[in-house]
This record gives C-alpha cells, structure tokens and sequence, in this order.
C-alpha cells in the first residue's frame, strides 16, 4: 500500500466539523455518539475524489 502525503488544504478539510444531522447519541450506549457514515463518505470524495480511497480493515484483537 502506498502512503501519501496530504496537503494542507485537504488536512483542513477533513478537520471541518460535520454537520449536526451527522452525530447523534447512541441508542443503547448514551455515553457515544453515532455518526451516519454516509457523512464521513461525502467527506472523503470531496477531499479525495470518488473513488481515489479505499477503507482497509484489520482486526487488533477479538475476544470471544
């Protein structure tokens, strides 16, 4: 996997605060929020284009 370097413009970007409707308290846990992941989506084909990113996934420790 190739690491890249963001430029400032787009570390701003990604720092903007979503917009209210994106955050909610959690269901059960009312300690958390729940963010709508379409929101984060949006976000990130704004500052990188659609489909110029991906999302890998690694589990880092599991308990029965």
């Amino acid at each position: 996997m190739e690491t890249r370097t963001i430029t400032p413009e787009q570390k701003e970007a990604l720092d903007r605060r979503l917009p209210d409707e994106a955050v909610s308290q959690h269901p059960t846990k009312t300690f958390l929020s729940s963010i709508k992941s379409i929101y984060v989506t949006e976000r990130l084909n704004e500052v990188f284009g659609v489909g110029s990113w991906r999302v890998e996934t690694e589990i880092v420790e599991r308990s029965e």
